[in-house]
């Protein structure tokens, strides 16, 4: 029952979602909720959300704003290029959550950005896609040698598994 309702999707799927997804978050960060910026030193307007009541969010400073979009940016290219997944994908979920916690406590709740947080929230669960290194014809590192299993010649042709040592 699980496959019916769950089918498995190839993980070269999920690396390319998780590029649109990264690659929106930044155009997000950097255009339309770039006002996260602008409301530093602003305490007067910040009437927090529900979960950043929870959460005890004091209003946003400079210092606070900037290292939320350095940390966003700088997870966003580390997961665009695939480099640790699940830690990239986990430090861009946590920074755009708080940078959208912010953008949405000065007055403008922004609902539309929701599937994004929802997104990027759970990237971070599924297992990285393959690289190139890790794709058939590639050489395993330890006994330079091709892996079990793989084709060694190029993917068009046809070629028996061939066995470890």
């Amino acid at each position: 029952m699980r496959g019916f309702l769950f089918p498995a999707l190839p993980l070269a799927r999920i690396r390319v979602l998780r590029v649109i997804i990264y690659a929106f978050v930044v155009l997000d960060v950097l255009t339309f909720s770039r006002d996260v910026l602008s409301h530093a030193g602003n305490s007067g307007f910040y009437t927090p959300l529900a979960l950043a009541r929870l959460l005890h969010l004091p209003p946003v400073t400079a210092p606070v704003a900037w290292t939320l979009l350095a940390a966003i940016l700088a997870g966003c290219a580390a997961g665009i290029v695939g480099w640790q997944p699940r830690i990239s994908g986990a430090v861009v979920a946590i920074a755009f959550w708080l940078w959208m916690l912010y953008s949405n406590s000065y007055g403008y709740i922004a609902h539309d950005h929701l599937a994004l947080m929802v997104a990027t929230a759970v990237l971070p669960t599924v297992a990285g896609a393959p690289t190139r290194s890790s794709r058939a014809g590639s050489v395993h590192p330890r006994t330079a040698r091709p892996r079990a299993g793989r084709c060694a010649r190029s993917r068009s042709q046809w070629c028996a598994p061939t066995s470890s040592p």
